[in-house]
């Protein structure tokens, strides 16, 4: 609905006579205040008392305001007139009388005009992102009212359209974006969000924290980078690990495996797949990534650490990996392979903990570190000295398997 409607309202229920309710809200303020003076309007002879008289002053200078913020303007200028130490008690009810009723009204006649609405728009678009068809009584369809046309959504859709835009950090510096309607490429105005963010809380679904914190923030881009730098950032390299391209990630594997102190002594062919190294390493790259690019200085630490563990055990277990191996073939002709035996890597799950008094008390969990790496070492050295007496070259298959077991259980060895 219009702005002025609200003025409208508040003149109706303000005005004594009939010749100021007629008055177009576009008129000038001059105009509308000399019409007021003209009709008697705060005199005792039409407002009966002074606090009547008072209160039609005060509701006049809202409706005679031409500030471009209506919302913004009607409600402070409602503060400052509540908080007002020089108009008495009696005045300020009468005033918030008038104004909780034409609030009432005006919220009543939105209500209405969006039913209307929402009856009568056509559905712009009935399919997910995927270009599967969907339903609006279907229960996990999210309908949006947007540019006088609705627009259905599935929970996860909505999901990856805000995390995509508030996460959007080039270079992983943080600089979020308006989150828009994928279908028209038009921003969500700050009804839809809020429409949205209820929708989705109520859902059965998991709510982004992104989107969380965006609703806490107000919606407002600024204070939400500002205060949401950390998870914009650790937000943003989950999402550079799953779609960044495999030449940028691959590069990044091989300058990860030759600054670590165990990995550099890996011999990775040059035409070792570049898609299935990264399938390898990725775990070790998301590590490798919130060490070198988080802004949370606890995690940067713990990544460090695990990041050289996990490494070292990679390491100590397949010291051939990345090496190029010719098989005999029974036509006698050597067909080229790869050693990619590995570790196959989990999270990390507090395993020295007993589950059932985990959650009394924070233990470290660097114990028996020390123990560990000397036992990697060994292996490592071990490993190392049967590669460079070995002659010739010796399929995966005719390989004895190492003897290193690992101790770390979110590990298990790739048969």
């Amino acid at each position: 609905m219009s702005s002025t409607t609200f003025y409208s309202i508040l003149r109706v229920l303000s005005s004594d006579t009939d010749e100021l309710r007629i008055v177009s809200p576009t008129e000038t303020t001059k105009h509308f205040i000399d019409t007021a003076w003209q009709n008697n309007e705060y005199s005792t002879l039409v407002a009966k008392t002074m606090s009547r008289a008072l209160v039609k002053m005060l509701i006049h200078i809202i409706i005679s305001s031409n500030e471009k913020n209506v919302i913004k303007n009607k409600f402070s200028y409602f503060k400052s007139t509540i908080d007002n130490t020089f108009i008495n008690k009696n005045t300020k009810d009468e005033f918030l009388d008038i104004f909780s009723k034409a609030q009432s009204l005006y919220k009543k006649m939105n209500r209405l005009v969006f039913m209307y609405k929402w009856k009568k728009a056509p559905i712009r678009m009935a399919t997910d992102l995927f270009m599967n068809p969907i339903s609006e009584t279907q229960k996990n369809v999210v309908t949006i009212m947007h540019c006088n046309g609705k627009f259905l959504f599935t929970p996860l859709d909505l999901k990856n359209v805000f995390e995509n835009a508030l996460s959007n950090s080039p270079y992983f510096f943080a600089e979020p974006i308006s989150p828009k309607n994928p279908f028209n490429n038009l921003p969500f105005d700050k009804a839809n969000l809020y429409n949205i963010y209820f929708k989705l809380k109520h859902g059965e679904n998991v709510m982004s924290s992104l989107f969380h914190q965006y609703f806490l923030s107000n919606f407002n881009l600024n204070v939400f980078r500002n205060i949401n730098a950390v998870l914009i950032r650790k937000i943003y390299i989950e999402k550079y690990l799953k779609n960044a391209c495999i030449k940028n990630l691959h590069k990044d594997c091989l300058v990860m495996l030759s600054s670590n102190r165990y990995c550099k002594r890996l011999n990775i062919d040059e035409s070792f797949p570049e898609a299935r190294l990264v399938e390898i390493m990725r775990p070790y790259l998301e590590m490798y990534y919130i060490y070198n690019y988080s802004l949370d200085m606890y995690a940067r630490s713990i990544s460090m650490n695990q990041l050289d563990y996990a490494l070292r055990k990679f390491a100590a277990y397949n010291p051939a990996f990345g090496r190029k191996i010719y098989i005999k073939q029974s036509n006698n002709k050597f067909t080229p392979t790869y050693n990619d035996k590995h570790i196959v890597f989990a999270k990390c799950v507090y395993h020295r903990y007993k589950y059932e008094t985990s959650h009394l008390n924070v233990l470290d969990d660097d114990e028996d570190e020390d123990e560990d790496e000397d036992e990697d070492e060994d292996v490592l050295e071990e490993n190392l000295d049967v590669e460079e007496d070995e002659e010739g070259e010796e399929s995966e298959e005719e390989r004895e398997p190492s003897p290193f077991v690992p101790t770390f259980q979110n590990m298990r060895i790739l048969e």
